[in-house]
């Protein structure tokens, strides 16, 4: 049975700095590990991105519909998951949907329930063995995004 483990929190936290230091602590251990990363599995992802500036232009709550839009990308992403455990030991992701529990339920749009039934129940994602939730002070995560040299625009 592989070993999965996700790794959740905000832009600039340091979660691909984790999953590069546990790829190579696993990898040295003689154990298949793959990594995915949730800004190259999830399609809907750059659709999201550009409905951000309509949503601020119309004063519309992204939440509305992100959420919605998000939940429906990860479960697209879930083929890649079960192809990943089904050849490897350890499956190391970058966010998966317990990011949403962490941090759209602290937004206060929707309650955990209501994002453990769209995701879990509804969408019958998979739940990760082990969720680490990274976080880091505003600062030193803005600096990190600054400092970073990448495609990915994030979604904070």
């Amino acid at each position: 049975m592989s070993l999965y483990v996700s790794f959740d929190g905000v832009s600039g936290v340091g979660k691909g700095t984790l999953i590069e230091w546990c790829r190579e602590y696993f990898s040295a251990q003689g154990k298949r590990v793959v990594v995915l990363r949730d800004n190259q599995l999830d399609p809907l992802r750059d659709t999201g991105v550009l409905m951000l500036s309509w949503c601020a232009k119309n004063n519309v709550d992204q939440s509305d519909f992100l959420f919605p839009l998000f939940a429906a990308g990860y479960a697209h992403s879930d083929i890649y998951l079960n192809e990943a455990l089904n050849h490897c030991d350890i499956v190391l992701r970058d966010r998966c949907f317990i990011s949403s529990l962490a941090y759209v339920a602290a937004a206060g749009r929707f309650d955990p329930e209501q994002i453990w039934s769209l995701y879990v129940e509804s969408l019958r994602i998979k739940v990760p063995h082990v969720a680490v939730l990274v976080d880091a002070d505003l600062d030193i995560a803005s600096d990190r995004i600054k400092r970073r040299q990448q495609n990915d625009i994030g979604l904070g």
